[in-house]
């Protein structure tokens, strides 16, 4: 029995179960840096926990037998209600915060200051920061919309759950090992990871306004397949784009994790409200939703792919000091106990 009817509420107050995750987190990002910065990551990881632990404890209650369906309801968005912390790149530096960030990308910022930001550089951040909460808010929609989306055709929950599955199993593998080689392979030239994975991940999306239809196990598996390995991938690399365009790390993070859930919470909205109506052929179908899905995804990878420079700035300041460094060793030979490794451009 689907959870909506077992619950006795809408597939609309269903939805909004996952939705109010994006609507607290917006307004706790900021928080969640400062605390970072303030505390250490030791203890904000703790305090995470801790949030996990109630928050886990309040949904068990929440399906009491004896609870009606509003008090289920209120439960659960309550136990929804959690300031996830985002991940972060440490670096040598000491994080300069999320103020910092917020005046270099209005062009406040000293040009003699390490976090200042040319407007090349504040486009590129822009790019990132679009096409960043785009992907990842329609593919964690997606997995809140399974059901609905494969429902129609005949699917199981059952091979509903093995497609979304699918994403983060071939997405772990392809992290695990495909990582490395990324870092190995495109070096100081990680744009193009981007250039490569980018069109791949908005084609199966696109992909997926015809691929949803019934008896097409085969061809769902593989996209979604292809959906992981590439976003699994270039997650990464999006995070360390940002960071190298803003020198900041920590808040650059921060920004765009907070995207994704204010994108998200307006992707679910508008997906909720595209679905059909019960004379639809097949009845509530989702194919509207798949069109918006497809589409928006594929128009923000046509204009990051074609606005985006992705300058290693924050690289090629590295580099640059491991180069003082070298010529440091050489000309005090003896005084340093480290061998200074230059990486490949």
């Amino acid at each position: 029995m689907p959870v909506h009817d077992e619950w006795g509420i809408s597939l609309t107050r269903l939805n909004w179960t996952s939705n109010i995750v994006n609507l607290v987190y917006i307004p706790v990002t900021f928080l969640t840096v400062h605390l970072t910065k303030k505390l250490g990551l030791k203890k904000i990881v703790l305090l995470g926990g801790v949030n996990l632990l109630l928050a886990n404890w309040i949904r068990a209650a929440a399906i009491a037998p004896s609870l009606n369906a509003n008090g289920k309801f209120a439960l659960m968005m309550i136990a929804q209600e959690r300031p996830p912390t985002p991940p972060t790149f440490a670096g040598n530096t000491v994080n300069p915060g999320m103020k910092s960030l917020l005046r270099a990308l209005a062009g406040k910022e000293p040009i003699d200051s390490p976090q200042y930001m040319d407007l090349r550089d504040r486009i590129d951040f822009g790019l990132i920061y679009m096409v960043f909460g785009i992907i990842c808010a329609a593919t964690a929609a997606w997995s809140n919309f399974g059901n609905q989306t494969y429902g129609p055709y005949g699917y199981t929950q059952t091979r509903v759950g093995l497609f979304d599955a699918t994403i983060l199993l071939a997405g772990i593998v392809a992290a695990v090992t495909g990582a490395p080689l990324i870092g190995r392979l495109f070096g100081g030239k990680i744009q193009w990871a981007v250039r490569i994975l980018l069109p791949i991940i908005s084609a199966c999306w696109v992909a997926q306004i015809w691929n949803v239809k019934p008896a097409n196990d085969g061809g769902i598996f593989a996209v979604m397949a292809i959906v992981g390995i590439c976003s699994f991938l270039l997650l990464p690399v999006g995070l360390e784009l940002a960071a190298e365009v803003t020198r900041n790390a920590e808040a650059s993070c921060g920004l765009l994790w907070l995207n994704v859930n204010f994108v998200g919470f307006f992707w679910i909205l508008i997906e909720d409200h595209l679905r059909a109506g019960p004379d639809a052929k097949p009845p509530y179908n989702m194919t509207q939703a798949l069109i918006f899905n497809g589409t928006t995804i594929a128009t923000a990878a046509a204009i990051t792919m074609v606005g985006l420079r992705g300058k290693q700035k924050r690289r090629e300041k590295d580099v640059e000091k491991l180069h003082e460094a070298l010529e440091d060793d050489k000309a005090h030979p003896g005084q340093h106990n480290v061998h200074v490794f230059i990486p490949k451009e």
